[in-house]
């Protein structure tokens, strides 16, 4: 990370647990949000330990769903503060809602604040994000979702899973 000059990372599916212990990356503050419930999923975020950052609260609307994992950061002490979301969701087979998740909710959790940026696992595929998996129910939801917010997708043409 330090070779790439990368300033934020996020992580989704760490499996990390409340017995397990942090790891150290030189340089960086880990800030976890480990899965309650069973194994899988859990979130984090590296970041540098130069960048002055709070940690965002989460509505109880998506913290109480089970299918939904959210972290969320704020960088500090510049003009305008950016929101960084991390998201994991599982697969539509591990989930108790199936394809029916709050992607509304996701999305317009920092409405408001135009320097955000949401990233992470969604387990949805679509050809707007090159994913190599058959574009599906809730890969064609998110994408509905994007359109119909002011928000744009950003990939560098390289094939997601």
């Amino acid at each position: 990370m330090t070779t790439e000059n990368i300033h934020v990372a996020m992580v989704q599916e760490t499996k990390l647990t409340d017995k397990s212990k942090d790891f150290s990356t030189p340089g960086y503050t880990l800030v976890r949000e480990d899965r309650k419930r069973d194994k899988g999923g859990g979130l984090a975020f590296l970041v540098k330990d130069t960048i002055p950052f709070h940690t965002n609260n989460i509505p109880n609307n998506i913290k109480n769903n089970q299918d939904v994992e959210l972290q969320s950061i704020s960088i500090v002490g510049i003009k305008d503060n950016i929101t960084i979301n991390n998201v994991y969701i599982p697969p539509v087979s591990s989930c108790q809602n199936g394809p029916n998740l709050p992607l509304q909710d996701i999305l317009s959790f920092t409405a408001g604040n135009k320097h955000t940026i949401t990233g992470g696992d969604f387990n949805a595929h679509h050809a707007n994000w090159f994913s190599k998996g058959e574009e599906d129910a809730r890969g064609r939801k998110l994408a509905d979702e994007i359109s119909d917010c002011d928000l744009g997708i950003l990939n560098e043409d390289l094939d997601t899973r």
